[in-house]
């Protein structure tokens, strides 16, 4: 008689983008009387730095739908990859920086209405100020980061069915009068954000 190894678990890799309504920036635009916050969802692109005022900054927020990533899979590696376009302005990554290039930070998701998932600065407590993606302006180049830890700690402990991730500067504003930053493809075209996957089940 003869009998079949049972098979043990299979690869699989999937390639997530960035969803309608979940994507964009949010910027500081004012701090007297106090902090006014803008949104802007779903651009073709938004960037991330200081403005000329040097009283506000803004952020990139992008999110992928997790949920068809099966709740007892095995991570093997989460890869996020943004593209860099040709907008720039000043010299944000020698101003801006701090702690060097471009940072990201794995945030909460809420399960909101429209824009107001896009605002939400609190981190999940895992992968902080993790970077750089990127450590200096190249005009339409992708960049990647390695997010594997998001990924495990969204199905070991979170289980939002999404990633979420706050692109920044360190650094808010350099005053020095100048708009300083650095631009990023988001919109709905071959260039938009993925999130690569590789999970055994």
């Amino acid at each position: 008689a003869s009998s079949c190894a049972p098979e043990g678990p299979q690869s699989f890799t999937v390639r997530l983008y960035t969803q309608a309504g979940l994507y964009g920036s949010v910027s500081l635009v004012d701090t007297v009387p106090e902090n006014i916050y803008t949104v802007s969802a779903n651009p073709a692109w938004a960037a991330i730095g200081d403005n000329g005022n040097d009283v506000g900054f803004s952020s990139i927020f992008v999110s992928f739908d997790f949920s068809d990533i099966p709740a007892d899979a095995t991570i093997v590696s989460a890869t996020l990859r943004m593209h860099q376009n040709d907008q720039s302005t000043g010299d944000s990554y020698n101003t801006l920086s701090g702690l060097g290039g471009v940072l990201v930070d794995n945030v909460s998701y809420l399960v909101l209405e429209g824009t107001d998932a896009l605002f939400y600065g609190s981190t999940t407590g895992s992968d902080i100020g993790i970077g750089p993606l990127a450590e200096s302006y190249v005009a339409d180049s992708w960049h990647e980061l390695d997010v594997t830890v998001s990924a495990e700690d969204e199905l070991a402990h979170y289980h939002n069915g999404r990633l979420q991730f706050r692109i920044y500067h360190n650094i808010g504003n350099d005053n020095d009068g100048v708009n300083d930053t650095d631009g990023w493809t988001l919109g709905n075209d071959s260039n938009r954000p993925e999130l690569v996957v590789t999970y055994l089940n």
